[in-house]
């Protein structure tokens, strides 16, 4: 191995090392509390952006889904699961240019039966431009922004869960 590549693979073991020693995580990598495998999500439509990606988030953190409360180990209640938009900013011929697209999750924990996180609300907001001769496309994009609002939600979510 030569002088070079010695130097950049101690540079990057160094970095890794410093990374792994401040508690770094990669995102996804957090888990459960000691003691929970079976989980039931609690909702009243489970084709929301949020349920999907928190379904995704559960079992890429091995806990399973469970089929009803009884059976679970941890009952995770959604209270509110809704998203919308709203104009930010409109031009002189009163015409949307900007809309702010926000989602919300109320949600609460339960492990047997003692409540260990109260209702807890998460709101994300992002905007994103109006062009009304691109409206397919802007509806697309809306979309988008609601399904990455709804995985970032998620996440916080199981970062929660990790810390219980």
């Amino acid at each position: 191995m030569s002088k070079r590549n010695l130097c950049k693979f101690g540079l990057v073991l160094t970095a890794v090392l410093l990374l792994n020693a401040c508690g770094f995580r990669l995102q996804g990598t957090g888990s459960l509390p000691e003691g929970v495998a079976d989980v039931y999500v609690q909702t009243n439509d489970r084709f929301t952006y949020f349920y999907r990606s928190l379904r995704d988030e559960l079992e890429l953190r091995g806990a399973t889904l469970a089929a009803g409360p009884e059976s679970a180990d941890m009952v995770l209640r959604v209270i509110e699961d809704s998203r919308g938009q709203r104009v930010s900013a409109v031009s002189i011929r009163n015409t949307p240019l900007e809309f702010e697209v926000f989602y919300t999750v109320e949600y609460a924990v339960q492990v047997g039966e003692q409540q260990v996180l109260e209702p807890t609300r998460i709101v994300t907001k992002n905007r994103y431009e109006y062009d009304e001769t691109l409206v397919l496309g802007k509806e697309e994009e809306r979309d988008m922004l609601a399904s990455a609002q709804a995985k970032d939600i998620a996440r916080q979510v199981m970062m929660q869960l990790s810390a219980l």
